[in-house]
C-alpha cells in the first residue's frame, strides 16, 4: 500500500472513523481523505456504513506493493 494509505489505515479506529475524524487525525484536506477511503474501500480493507469507516476484519484483498 502507499504511504498514505497505511497512515489512514492506522487512523481508523477499529470502532469507525468518521471523515472529519480522519481529517483531524491527519491533516488533510477532505477530498484526499475521500480519496483514500474509496481507494481502501475498493480493495476490501474498509467498509463504509451509517457515515462511518471501518476496518475489516477479514479483508478480501492486500497488496503490500505499491
Amino acid at each position: 500500500l502507499p504511504l498514505e494509505l497505511v497512515a489512514m489505515m492506522s487512523a481508523i479506529d477499529w470502532n469507525g472513523s468518521s471523515p472529519d475524524q480522519l481529517v483531524e487525525a491527519l491533516d488533510k484536506p477532505i477530498n484526499a481523505i475521500m480519496q483514500y477511503l474509496t481507494q481502501l474501500e475498493l480493495q476490501g480493507l474498509v467498509v463504509s456504513q451509517n457515515g462511518r469507516y471501518f476496518k475489516c476484519r477479514n479483508p478480501q484483498y492486500v497488496s503490500l506493493t505499491t
